[in-house]
């Protein structure tokens, strides 16, 4: 694949006043960068991302190896980069005289993500939602991957320590630490579970069946170009009720059924991809222009030996898809709830009350977080960038023993940093016509 392209600016001077740490491009890597300042607003994930990693693979002295998770491994590293953890030792000089990047290198993310997949491969620009769906995925496959190895190991471990011991507390006590640790919750399972109840209702029996189903997060329409819509709007038309073509498994003349969805388990963090680019069919307007061209020239060719003039115009070629960007006005609530699509808490499903223990008025609200703007009129190319809620305290660039916790809305842009609020990133028209992600958390 072709290297990335040379950036034609001072990046030092660029984001010499940053406010917080930005991400290199890499070259057309606004949609990485973009989608890592999205995952990393999200509080505790990314110490929760620590926790577990230094859980499966905790050294024991005998030599092992820690467990292949470079997509996690680079993820931590780039979260104490930008100031979220930590930094790890030895990233500072001695004494701490060295001032903290403003700029963090986001390669190694990368790199990971080029080994675990093909589809990010290059330097060419690249769906945002795509890629951070597919980071989470991986990251996902990748820590259950180490999780279960470094469990097996830990079994046959606590289990050789406690035949020594003996029959004893000691002994028991290993076991009880044995069954924590295989009951360790992986954070992309603890911010980003929905967990919906789907069934399928004949139109001419009644007959029901169901199953449940996970997402991590939820692609909503948008309306029409002209209009205003809402996240709201967008999550009703999600969870309406569909006509759904099927046959029935109980009556004969069953040919189609109503399929309806709710949610049985609130996940922390509500990522939702609103669903601008729309996939359509149109002439290949390359190939009406090539033929007429080839038209016109063989008419001049014609007129001018006879004086003849018959010109042949192409007027319909073979279609191409197409991606068209929906530009809808999008309304993004500060707060929105899950209540009307929330399952009803008299049902049973499996002999667990589907509520679990939580009444309408305990069920959590979600409060707007980041959002992801796309600039540009198509998804192979424009300019992708972040707006974060964050913590002021963990994107100070001095040091000091006070900790200020309070926030504020920073826009990433790249390298660049900078200081927002809440009416600029929320009721900007700009903003609202150029949504393609938001995130919610309880």
């Amino acid at each position: 694949p072709p290297g990335p392209k040379r950036r034609r600016f001072n990046i030092e001077e660029w984001s010499k006043d940053n406010v917080a740490v930005g991400l290199r491009n890499l070259g057309n890597t606004c949609y990485l960068n973009a989608s890592i300042q999205m995952l990393l607003t999200v509080p505790g994930f990314a110490d929760d991302l620590r926790a577990v990693y230094d859980a499966i693979s905790k050294r024991h002295g005998d030599g092992r190896k820690s467990p292949n998770t470079p997509l996690t491994s680079s993820l931590l590293e780039v979260a104490g980069h930008v100031g979220v953890l930590p930094a790890a030792e030895g990233e500072t000089q001695s004494g701490g005289t060295r001032p903290a990047p403003l700029v963090a290198n986001p390669i190694s993310v990368k790199k990971a993500m080029d080994e675990l997949s093909d589809k990010f491969r290059g330097y060419e620009q690249r769906d945002a939602h795509e890629f951070l769906i597919e980071m989470i995925d991986s990251l996902h496959e990748e820590l259950s991957r180490a999780k279960t190895r470094h469990k097996d190991s830990e079994k046959k471990d606590d289990r050789a320590a406690a035949d020594q011991i003996g029959a004893n507390e000691p002994g028991r006590e290993s076991n009880e630490n044995l069954a924590k640790k295989d009951n360790l919750v992986l954070p992309t399972d603890k911010y980003f579970r929905l967990e919906a109840k789907v069934t399928l209702t004949c139109d001419c029996c009644g007959y029901r069946r169901g199953m449940n189903e996970l997402y991590r997060h939820l692609s909503i329409d948008v309306g029409g170009d002209d209009g205003t819509w809402s996240i709201a709007q967008g999550l009703s038309l999600f969870f309406e009720p569909e006509k759904r073509e099927v046959k029935c498994e109980k009556c004969s003349e069953g040919k189609t059924a109503t399929q309806t969805m709710k949610i049985i388990s609130l996940p922390k963090v509500l990522l939702l991809h609103l669903k601008r680019f729309i996939f359509t069919m149109k002439p290949a307007q390359s190939a009406i222009e090539k033929e007429n061209q080839r038209s016109n020239t063989k008419a001049d060719e014609g007129s001018a030996k006879d004086g003849s003039c018959d010109v042949k115009v192409l007027t319909q070629a073979p279609l191409e898809a197409s991606l068209r960007k929906n530009t809808a006005r999008v309304i993004l609530q500060e707060e929105i709830s899950l209540d009307p699509f929330y399952e009803d808490e008299s049902e049973v499903t499996e002999g667990k009350d589907v509520s679990d223990g939580l009444g309408v008025d305990k069920r959590p609200a979600y409060g707007v977080r980041a959002v992801v703007n796309h600039i540009g009129d198509n998804s192979c190319s424009g300019h992708y960038m972040a707006n974060a809620l964050r913590s002021k305290s963990l994107e100070s660039k001095k040091s000091s023993s006070h900790r200020d916790h309070r926030e504020m809305w920073l826009v990433f842009d790249d390298e660049v940093a900078s200081e927002s609020s809440p009416d600029a990133v929320l009721n900007d028209e700009r903003n609202q016509r150029s949504a393609y992600m938001a995130m919610y958390i309880s």
